[in-house]
């Protein structure tokens, strides 16, 4: 047994209470669902078992969950949540338990989308 808790245990027991940021749902669903994308990723891989730990939240990890996230069809705006998540995740664990700190990810260009407008002909429709 790892000394370090699951992501999601970490997240519920320590990084919450201490953010009182998050006390927002919204917030909380938000953290959730990027906790369940890096634990969907971790259990992709066959060679792994069980939950990642806190401990997991490193650079390479970071960056395979990326990718793999991508590869499922989600846009690159989903993908730099769940960096953003794991960055805060893995800050605060820094900051509790003697991990190192983590390295720097380099997040996904996202592409900036052009307003679109209605012409004049179709407002007169």
């Amino acid at each position: 047994m790892s000394a370090y808790p699951s992501v999601a245990d970490f997240f519920r027991d320590r990084y919450r209470p201490d953010r009182p940021e998050l006390q927002s749902p919204r917030s909380f669903e938000d953290y959730e669902i990027q906790i369940r994308h890096f634990v969907a990723w971790w259990q992709s891989d066959p060679g792994r078992s069980g939950q990642p730990t806190i401990a997991d939240v490193q650079r390479e990890a970071i960056a395979s969950a990326m990718a793999w996230l991508s590869s499922q069809g989600r846009s690159p705006s989903t993908v730099n949540k769940l960096l953003r998540v794991l960055k805060a995740l893995a800050a605060h664990a820094t900051e509790v338990y003697d991990l190192p700190p983590l390295k720097k990810v380099k997040p996904y260009k996202v592409p900036v989308r052009k307003p679109s407008a209605w012409t004049e002909e179709q407002l007169g429709e």
